[in-house]
């Protein structure tokens, strides 16, 4: 049976991941429609133990996994390694004696527990003393009364997480208050500055993504763009002199390079590197899922027995969070890149089917199974063939945020 899992990144205030939440469905008979919560908890852990490589999901951060009564109680969640993991306690969990004993057993085995949706109320009193982390959702619960919770608990020690932050402003708001940690898709909303503050640095990155784009590539142009920055002379020069291209001769000429690197991994790597420029004062987790975007999105290009589209599905998926990353509403940006018609259409959201293979990325980043639902039908995909692609997409960004950092 396939395993559908996604993941949703934690920050802390300087922007940096923490950890990453799981958000998992099992197999296509019920990957759309509520399942049992001890087999969807349950589930997690086995496919993280068994099925899953921790690193790809995690990396050097923690895993949030959610965890019911009887997952709870039965002592399933020790199969994780007690420093990687933050066991978070659902707000459907029973305070039973059981439950009490099973957090106390967690945190003296070096496990860090967390309260899910907590709401301020007696009932959690039990449990409180065991408690690392408190997530509260700022979607349920009143401006007023976060701010109240953030007062109490902060002096005790107790680390504020605040969900569902979804704007920057939200975020803004959470911070003042005191909270710690953060969840949401708040680094993903674009925050628009003016033109003229654009720094001359950024300028010339989208430059360069728009030379590489132009549909007849001049090589010779296209090497002066880059020689006019010696930070991407450096970069380009190390990619193609490293281990992976194997060049017994040491290349020195960035005309040369480009020759050998050719049409189709020229636009590829010079796409990467300057979105990965563009993004320095972004969160990290912005460039990442760009990558994984881009790759899932070519995935299922070649899936869909759209081969001839890989290039512009990949181009596609790269893209969709420039505005995030520049600033600037997507209007605007692509009305100044040459990039064919159909592409801009679907990264101003447009309807088209570069735009259903998008939403049907974002949609399974997101862990949104009712709307992957809708999103499938029309490209007449089955939900089997994500699970694999997503994994192959992580892998593959990884490996380019390597890349990146080596050069």
């Amino acid at each position: 049976m396939e395993r559908f899992m996604a993941r949703q990144p934690i920050f802390d205030r300087r922007m940096e991941i923490v950890g990453y939440e799981l958000l998992h469905r099992s197999g296509p008979a019920n990957v759309f429609v509520p399942c049992n919560g001890d087999q969807a908890s349950s589930s997690v852990i086995s496919d993280v133990c068994f099925l899953h490589d921790l690193d790809l999901y995690a990396g050097n951060a923690k895993l949030f996994v959610n965890v019911t009564t009887d997952v709870l109680v039965k002592g399933y969640v020790t199969l994780l390694p007690a420093d990687r993991t933050v066991v978070e306690i659902l707000e459907s969990v029973d305070v039973i004696p059981e439950v009490v004993t099973a957090c106390r057993e967690l945190r003296q085995a070096g496990y860090s527990l967390a309260l899910d949706d907590f709401c301020d109320v007696p009932r959690w009193k039990p449990l409180l003393p065991f408690v690392d982390i408190l997530k509260i959702d700022f979607v349920a619960i009143e401006s007023w009364e976060r701010r109240r919770v953030a007062k109490h608990y902060r002096p005790l020690g107790v680390r504020l997480l605040a969900e569902k932050v979804e704007t920057p402003e939200i975020f803004r708001e959470a911070a003042q208050s005191g909270y710690e940690l953060f969840q949401g898709y708040f680094f993903k909303v674009p925050v628009m500055i003016s033109a003229r503050n654009i720094p001359a640095q950024r300028l010339h990155y989208l430059s360069l993504l728009a030379e590489i784009h132009r549909p007849a590539t001049d090589v010779m142009r296209l090497a002066d763009v880059i020689k006019a920055d010696v930070s991407l002379t450096y970069k380009l020069l190390r990619y193609i002199n490293s281990a992976f291209f194997g060049m017994r001769q040491r290349v020195v000429s960035v005309r040369h390079a480009l020759l050998l690197l050719g049409v189709r991994e020229l636009r590829r790597w010079a796409s990467l590197v300057a979105l990965t420029c563009l993004a320095e004062d972004t969160a990290g987790e912005v460039t990442r899922s760009a990558l994984v975007r881009a790759r899932f999105c070519e995935y299922l290009a070649e899936k869909l027995a759209l081969r001839d589209q890989t290039q512009s599905l990949f181009l596609v998926g790269l893209l969709s969070l420039i505005d995030v990353i520049v600033g600037r509403p997507m209007e605007e940006i692509v009305c100044g890149l040459p990039i064919e018609e159909e592409i801009k259409q679907a990264l101003i959201g447009e309807r088209n089917s570069y735009r259903d293979i998008l939403d049907t990325v974002i949609a399974y980043e997101a862990g949104n199974w009712e709307q992957l639902r809708d999103t499938l039908a029309p490209l007449g995909l089955a939900e089997t063939d994500l699970p694999a692609g997503y994994e192959e997409a992580l892998h593959w960004s990884q490996e380019q945020t390597a890349l990146s950092r080596a050069a």
